[in-house]
């Protein structure tokens, strides 16, 4: 399965900087120079050959081609040391936080399609998970709130996604939770951005622009869903500062289409997507192989994060995004009816710690 944006695993990006936490029983590899030398080597050509933007990758290249020939990486004895230096190298030039060399990364290690048993895999994994929605709730007040900890393909997750926007339908807010989002693909950006449309509407939500081809590949919101649609409710996506690349697409487009409220912090500043390719020794690069370019903006959030329009720290968040929208709803329905007592209630519970914000 292509990676498109950082990792699909249901863990740590691999964008990460550390290689520290490594799958259980890996063993620490020791190296030699001669392994370092093909490392470096073919990790070098594939920056040369693939990374989006021409000249950095060239320049990333020159970096540890001339830290090896000057023996910069001689005391690296591990896979793990080599990889997690190499990454901060190729951050010190092109500051992308998609760029990094892995030993082992737990992914697939071969370009091209997965094979039907890495699926099966896949999808036994991605299951345990529940695909990455882990929860789905009614909060008080009639607010709904969802949990997206990564957006997988609508081919594989598609069903949840759906079960969990048609669970949510009858909420008179939304509250979409990304503070643990660590990117996936972005038809599943589409799928979720399509609920919260009117019927009918055909939003252009993002571009890819890739190496070496002129013609963007442009994403829009689906032509239907199974469930009712949220056109003219309040939405709120939470972000942190961990929050990364598909993940942060999501919140990008509302804010930019001015749909949704950005509650939380200033996200991680991935937006260039890519893919893994193997190099020798079980080591592997991902390497950047295009750039999002939003049809509004004309530009990404790479290196600048999703900027939140309500900033609270991450662990406030929730609670913010909440009062935010009772507040909202609060006018809505008459002060004697129930919905109103509910809302009430817990807007008091809410406001001494956000009255005035």
């Amino acid at each position: 399965m292509p990676v498109l944006w950082g990792s699909l695993c249901l863990g740590t990006p691999q964008s990460s900087f550390s290689n520290d936490a490594l799958p259980s029983g890996t063993p620490t590899a020791i190296i030699d120079a001669q392994t370092r030398t093909s490392v470096i080597e073919a990790a070098a050509k594939a920056l040369e050959d693939k990374y989006i933007f021409p000249d950095l990758g060239k320049q990333m290249a020159d970096r540890i081609r001339e830290n090896n020939h000057a023996k910069a990486y001689d005391g690296l004895a591990t896979g793990q040391d080599l990889s997690k230096r190499l990454t901060e190298d190729l951050y010190a030039i092109a500051h992308d936080r998609h760029v990094g060399v892995h030993y082992p990364d737990g992914e697939v290690h071969h370009e091209g399609s997965p094979t039907a048993e890495e699926l099966e895999q896949f999808r036994e994994k991605a299951a345990w998970h529940n695909f990455a929605f882990p929860e789905a709730k009614r909060l008080a007040g009639n607010v709904g709130y969802l949990k997206v900890d990564a957006l997988l393909p609508p081919s594989i997750a598609g069903d949840t996604a759906n079960a969990a926007m048609v669970f949510l339908a009858n909420t008179d807010a939304l509250i979409i939770d990304e503070r643990d989002g660590h990117g996936g693909d972005p038809e599943m950006v589409d799928l979720l951005c399509t609920y919260l449309f009117p019927i009918g509407d055909r939003v252009h939500l993002n571009d890819f622009e890739k190496r070496e081809e002129p013609k963007h590949e442009e994403f829009y919101t689906f032509g239907w869903v199974p469930g009712k649609r949220f056109a003219g409710k309040e939405v709120y996506v939470l972000t942190s500062h961990t929050t990364f690349s598909g993940s942060e697409e999501l919140g990008y487009d509302l804010k930019v289409l001015k749909r949704a409220t950005i509650v939380g912090e200033v996200t991680g500043g991935g937006a260039n997507p890519g893919d893994a390719f193997s190099l020798p020794e079980s080591f592997s690069i991902f390497v950047p192989t295009g750039r999002a370019v939003n049809p509004i903006t004309k530009t990404n959030w790479e290196g600048v994060g999703v900027q939140p329009d309500v900033s609270v720290t991450a662990d406030k968040a929730l609670d913010m995004a909440h009062y935010l929208a009772l507040k909202k709803l609060q006018t809505s329905h008459s002060s004697s009816d129930a919905k109103a007592k509910e809302v009430s209630e817990k807007l008091q519970e809410l406001e001494k710690e956000f009255a005035g914000k």
